[in-house]
């Protein structure tokens, strides 16, 4: 099952453009040298098979790269954590692809340059290399050992203008970066300027949506869409009133009250967790009394929690 992040991911990377201009801002100048980006087709297809699909989301395009037909790969870390052995893992994906093309009866198999997009809350501090996870080796025995090296596209140090190009690549990075800052909703608000810009231009049209459902449906965030409302409304009047549109056709899909319902439940749980630690196990009369209260009244309880010491003191968030 797609996750928000992935989804959001997909439908960005999927616009040739918000591709190209990606690989022309982190790409090493000298490999950027060897790719013809006017070549850009994307692949309908993933090579993300069932086991890699627990970590990695993929978008691949074919391109020109000195001169060969290769596969630019752009794989999203969807868990938004460090997975230690990313580097087995991209291996397992590239030689997915080059099993693929071998019953394809190529002649050469193809170059594969992968590119992984990592946004969690924590700088990425793997090795980008194959090598960086097996144990010393000898100079003599380098040649027998395979390896590679990944491109890392880390948003966790990101800073919001940092992209200084008006393009929807950009608006893509800032709204991605801004998930896990303290200044969020600052961030989402220069990603909406630039969009109102390119907007303006008849560019990028409908990618509002796609930011607004990627922010109602994430728990990464804790925004609600009056939050949305107001930063959009600092855009303009018509962003404004474009939220609640939105919103009601996000409604008719149930994605709105699937969240409201999902964070009470997460609450709900984190409050009986913090009470049975505090006072021990909670009688079913309390639990069913504490399920009857609303979002609000679950925080004030968990804000609480130092002061509750026995089941009396409970009572009177209860009554």
């Amino acid at each position: 099952m797609q996750t928000p992040h992935d989804k959001f991911f997909k439908r960005s990377m999927e616009e040739k453009e918000v591709a190209k201009d990606l690989i022309q801002e982190y790409l090493p100048r000298n490999v950027l040298a060897k790719v013809d980006t006017t070549s850009l087709e994307i692949e309908k297809e993933s090579f993300i098979d069932d086991e890699l699909a627990e970590h990695f989301s993929d978008v691949v395009y074919k391109a020109r790269i000195a001169g060969r037909t290769s596969y630019l790969c752009f794989i999203f870390e969807h868990k938004s954590y460090k997975y230690p052995d990313i580097a087995l893992q991209l291996l397992r994906y590239m030689l997915n692809i080059w099993l693929l093309k071998k019953k394809q009866e190529v002649d050469k198999l193809p170059l594969i340059l992968p590119m992984l997009i990592y946004h969690g809350k924590t700088q990425w501090d793997i090795g980008l290399k194959l090598s960086d996870i097996v144990g010393e080796v000898p100079r003599e025995l380098e040649p027998y050992l395979p390896d590679f090296e990944y491109l890392l596209v880390d948003l966790s140090g990101y800073t919001k203008g940092e992209i200084e190009k008006i393009c929807q690549m950009r608006v893509f990075i800032e709204v991605l970066a801004a998930v896990y800052k303290d200044d969020f909703e600052e961030r989402v608000f220069v990603a909406l300027k630039v969009l109102d810009e390119l907007e303006k231009e008849n560019k990028a049209v409908g990618y509002f949506k796609i930011i607004l459902r990627y922010i109602i449906e994430t728990d990464a965030v804790d925004t609600t869409l009056e939050d949305v409302k107001r930063i959009s409304e600092r855009v303009s009047k018509e962003k404004g009133g474009a939220v609640m549109s939105i919103a009601q056709e996000l409604k008719e899909e149930g994605k709105i009250e699937g969240k409201i319902e999902g964070k009470i439940e997460q609450l709900q749980e984190t409050v009986f967790k913090l009470l049975t630690k505090k006072i021990g196990r909670l009688p079913k009369e309390y639990k069913e009394n504490l399920k009857d209260l609303d979002k609000e009244e679950l925080e004030i309880v968990r804000d609480a929690i130092f002061d509750i010491e026995k089941l009396d003191d409970l009572d009177k968030y209860l009554n």
